[in-house]
């Protein structure tokens, strides 16, 4: 009985010996490396806690987990090397379809960089304390931290969790539900496919070729985004800019200190700016735009627009499309100009409005090329200079404000913008 219970619990904690392991010395240090072999099904798991050197994860066809432990070890003697490495590696082993990695990051006296094979079906929960991680070609649950290095992600799916306090982290053709959240670094996503949360407090955000629904934010960083596709994607900066190029979808751009540009989107478009000019080229959609502090240009626009800045100039070019029969328009600015381009065929009904105060240096006027009626109002010490009438017959409401500047309408015709 004592031997078949002695047998069992072999099975179920399997610490497999080293092959045949690498010693020699490099002229520096005392390097070599150890390789243990697991039988293992898909659909495992591999824990790897507490390491403190870069670990690389690659999935291959089989059965197998191969780990490859390869060390740097400084020491006087091959002999107080050896006893340094029996002492202080990192504790490996088996417990039913679970491989575990342990190592002592406090005590160790030498490092260690891990290569590690596993089937291309099995979880991962990584986490070292002083190197970078690299995943290639695994499909399942993956969590990866670590606290001051890189991690990038290859031909991954499932659910990743990439974390990382002081490094960048790199998505390439990854799918499913993706997670990456740096303090220190930047992010890129590359070809990935699903559901996305992107966060850095103190770098930059770099999209390109994605189909994903999600988020972006940073809080010291720009954010850009080429051709991306999407139910709803949304990006956030409060210290950069913001710069987007062939997306389609609902798409929600902010950021608090800087710039937002927009080329051609296909999709409700709303971008907002504490701080900075919106530059809109080519919305095929409705349009919401707003600044506290600068200009607005939006050329292209097929849907509604909706443009207000506090402090600058505003300007639209509106193009029509079949299939699009709202057509409204509202441009506000509070210190500058209003300036809009309708196409001659369009349907509209205008309403604009001059206020000029007491203490404003500016004349101020309506000028456009459709017959208005214009009319100047004094109220009290505020001039209000008023231009109303219908387009083609009247159609949607345009409607136009500014305090103390100019408002131009120009007809064009054709596709222009």
């Amino acid at each position: 009985m004592k031997i078949k219970y002695a047998i069992l619990i072999f099975l179920l904690v399997w610490k497999t010996a080293a092959r045949a392991d690498r010693f020699e010395y490099d002229g520096i240090r005392y390097v070599g490396e150890t390789v243990r072999t697991f039988k293992v099904n898909e659909g495992g798991e591999l824990n790897a806690l507490h390491l403190i050197g870069d670990v690389s994860i690659e999935g291959a066809p089989g059965n197998e987990v191969v780990v490859t432990e390869k060390f740097k070890i400084d020491a006087y003697s091959e002999i107080s090397a050896r006893q340094i490495l029996e002492s202080d590696k990192a504790q490996i082993e088996q417990r039913g379809n679970t491989i575990q990695i342990v190592d002592d990051e406090r005590s160790r006296r030498y490092t260690s960089d891990y290569e590690i094979k596993v089937p291309q079906k099995f979880n991962l929960a990584v986490h070292t304390s002083g190197g970078d991680i690299n995943l290639t070609e695994v499909s399942g649950n993956q969590k990866l931290n670590t606290s001051g290095g890189d991690i990038e992600i290859t031909r991954a799916s499932g659910t990743l969790k990439a974390n990382t306090s002081g490094g960048d982290i790199r998505l390439r053709r990854a799918t499913g539900d993706l997670n990456a959240v740096t303090s220190g670094g930047d992010v890129e996503i590359s070809e990935c496919a699903g559901a996305l949360i992107a966060h850095t407090s103190g770098g930059d955000i770099v999209m390109r070729e994605n189909k994903v629904t999600g988020e972006a934010t940073t809080s010291g960083g720009d954010i850009v985004i080429v051709r991306l596709i999407g139910k709803e994607f949304r990006a956030h900066t409060s210290g950069g800019d913001v710069k987007t190029e062939q997306t389609e979808g609902p798409l929600s751009l902010t950021t608090s200190g800087g710039d937002i540009e927009v080329n051609e989107t296909y999709g409700p478009l709303k971008v907002h700016t504490s701080g900075g000019d919106i530059n809109i080229r080519k919305a095929d959609s409705n349009v919401e735009a707003s600044t506290s502090g600068g200009d607005i240009i939006a050329e292209g626009v097929t849907g509604k627009i909706n443009a207000r800045t506090s402090g600058g100039n505003v300007e639209a070019y509106k193009v029509l499309r079949k299939g699009v029969n709202d057509h409204s328009i509202t441009m506000e600015t509070s210190g500058g100009s209003v300036v809009l381009y309708l196409p001659a065929d369009l349907p509209a009904s205008i309403d604009a409005e001059v206020k000029l105060t007491r203490y404003s240096d500016k004349r101020g006027s309506i000028k456009s090329d459709y017959p208005l009626k214009v009319v100047r109002t004094e109220r009290g010490s505020t001039m209000y200079i008023t231009a109303t009438g219908n387009i083609n017959n009247g159609g949607s409401p345009v409607r136009l404000r500014t305090t103390n500047g100019d408002i131009r309408i120009i007809k064009i015709s054709g596709d222009k913008k």
